[in-house]
């Protein structure tokens, strides 16, 4: 499988517009993903809080442990039941496979055009596991998509309760927001710092998911040109504005907000120190200084030429 090519990675962060991104790089000719959008190659392993269908590599043990044998089952019934085909083609193949680098370029191989895929939770990953990302896919390059936390983290929670009843006690929320999931989904500068530290700065994009409101075609546009595409077909195949995954409306408890303000203030003013653009308009709105930054004017992407020496 050496010679497979994958020319992107959308590494992150959840519930920052990947889905957007996904499904709006789908629908243009020129590029192919798979059609499960989150693989969870890179962070199969035990410390990161991520679906764990990838963790025993070896498809015989898969087969013979009752353990596995009962989680496979439990998948498989739930993608019959939503007549989803590609989640029961996706859990056959990863079922009898052995699961390596070989088993993950396999995924491209028929793919043509600009080829990739798309894990928010690659956003995780700590640095060791970036260089074996970077072995496997060194030519590769990324688009990390980010979210004011504070809005992150209430989405992520929204995300975690689904359609059932909103628990609107303060200390439950709080334990969510500050458990190790959560928290590492958000800290954005370890985040930026463990990347450029391996890949060039000339392969990663940072994009914002408050251009998706302000700037969507601008935003798009900045990206399918990063990523060698030609940016004319969005307007013939792409809905920018058509909202996707979108969690149960739920405004968070003033309490809540005040205290994830203070969580990230520090992380918060730290990014826009050193880069201004959106994280200065996240500062703003966390400080309730609206109104001095005009979204709509700001670079929907950030473009580093060498890795990032924070202040």
């Amino acid at each position: 499988m050496g010679d497979v090519m994958i020319d992107f990675i959308g590494i992150g962060a959840q519930k920052a517009g990947t889905t957007w991104l996904y499904k709006n790089l789908e629908a243009m000719p020129q590029f192919s993903l798979p059609s499960m959008k989150e693989i969870h190659y890179f962070d199969r392993a035990v410390n990161y809080p991520s679906p764990d269908m990838l963790r025993e590599p070896k498809a015989m043990k898969k087969i013979f442990s009752p353990y596995w044998a009962q989680k496979f089952g439990r998948k498989m019934y739930a993608a019959a039941k939503k007549s989803d085909w590609d989640e029961m083609k996706w859990l056959a193949n990863s079922w009898f496979s052995n699961i390596d680098d070989d088993w993950y370029l396999s995924i491209f191989e028929n793919l043509e055009g600009i080829k990739g895929e798309i894990t928010p939770s690659y956003s995780m990953l700590e640095r060791h596991d970036i260089e074996k990302m970077y072995a496997v896919a060194p030519q590769a390059k990324l688009i990390l998509m980010l979210r004011n936390p504070v809005d992150r983290a209430w989405s992520h929670y929204r995300f975690h309760k689904g359609k059932g009843q909103y628990a609107m006690q303060h200390e439950e929320i709080m334990a969510f927001m500050k458990n190790d999931a959560q928290r590492r989904r958000s800290d954005f500068r370890t985040v930026i710092e463990n990347y450029y530290s391996v890949y060039p700065a000339n392969q990663i994009l940072i994009g914002f998911y408050d251009a998706i409101k302000h700037q969507p075609k601008a935003l798009l546009t900045e990206i399918v040109q990063f990523l060698g595409g030609d940016p004319k077909e969005i307007e013939a195949y792409c809905t920018l504005e058509r909202k996707i995954n979108v969690s149960k409306a739920v405004a968070c408890p003033v309490e809540v907000r005040k205290e994830l303000v203070d969580m990230y203030s520090d992380a918060v003013r730290d990014l826009a120190e050193n880069f201004d653009g959106y994280f200065s308009y996240w500062q703003c709105v966390n400080e309730n200084i609206e109104g001095t930054i005009d979204p709509k004017n700001l670079s929907p992407v950030l473009k580093l030429n060498t890795a990032p020496s924070f202040k």
